[in-house]
């Protein structure tokens, strides 16, 4: 629902009312992404506008990714959503605000080494996303390096206007079908554990890894579940130091941008408890 400040009657924007201090992070095909701080609760969004100035996006291209957060529901690895609005034929997202992406994090880092502790906690909080979009029968699509941002102590999946929804009956007997409905064969589950070994693999080697014949070969090969890798003995650590609390904040680039501890889970804990954040424990970073 909009907010309740909101005046219809007045010529301000919906985003000018309610948000102070905009400033834009990233833009592309789909639009524009925007950091602003909300002017009555004082909490940073990201607001992500995806433009139409033609007036030539079709429904789906309007509304998929707005319908596919409301489908997906709370995940503690999946960027949370809060609410959208269309203003001027342009639908703007509401979205939790985090740190940067994997590829971003690469730059920064500007080192070739790292940490084992890092990657395994990737691959848990992947395969623990992927894992949820299972349990509702889609198919993220695109998995890679700036579809994945750190959060604090944590990994999140983002971007799913391209999400693919597999119907149950088809679900274990064909590689796809899609609530866009691509021809039965295309996709499965197995894509996204197919570009997640990708992305790790680029992570590892500090490098691209492309390869067209070792990718027409495997593309199709048989591999994990997200089940499978998360059932692994060597998983039993890495959710141990998750459960306990115990993992440490990645980066303190952009930290502003999570410790405000404003967040909530679905199940209302501080976010303190969530992100492991010094600073929302009254000490310093």
């Amino acid at each position: 629902s909009l907010d309740p400040h909101y005046d219809a009657s007045v010529e301000q924007s919906y985003m000018e009312q309610i948000y102070k201090t905009i400033k834009s992070m990233g833009h592309g095909a789909f639009g524009v992404v925007y950091k602003a701080q909300h002017k009555f609760d004082n909490k940073l969004y990201a607001i992500k506008k995806i433009k139409n100035p033609l007036r030539t996006l079709t429904y789906d291209q309007k509304y998929d990714e707005m319908i596919n957060y409301e489908k997906i529901g709370y995940h503690t690895n999946i960027l949370k959503y809060y609410m959208a609005w269309e203003e001027n034929d342009e639908v703007h997202l509401v979205l939790e605000l985090s740190q940067m992406d994997l590829s971003d994090y690469m730059l920064h880092k500007n080192t070739r080494k790292l940490p084992e502790s890092f990657l395994w906690d990737l691959l848990y909080d992947m395969c623990k996303a992927i894992q949820h979009l299972n349990s509702k029968s889609m198919v993220h699509h695109d998995i890679k390096e700036t579809n994945i941002v750190l959060h604090g102590n944590c990994f999140k999946l983002v971007d799913f206007g391209n999400i693919l929804e597999l119907p149950p009956e088809e679900e274990s007997e064909t590689e796809g079908a899609t609530a866009k409905r691509a021809r039965p064969g295309s996709y499965s589950h197995k894509r996204d554990m197919y570009n997640l070994g990708g992305t790790l693999q680029k992570m590892m080697v500090f490098r691209e890894c492309y390869n067209p014949q070792w990718m027409r070969e495997t593309e199709s090969a048989d591999r994990p579940s997200p089940e499978d890798i998360l059932n692994l003995q060597e998983m039993e650590e890495v959710e141990r130091r998750w459960i306990s609390g115990e993992r440490q904040v990645y980066t303190t680039i952009n930290i502003e941008n999570i410790q405000g501890c404003w967040a909530e889970t679905q199940e209302k804990e501080n976010s303190s408890d969530t992100l492991n954040l010094p600073s929302c424990s009254n000490s310093g970073l």
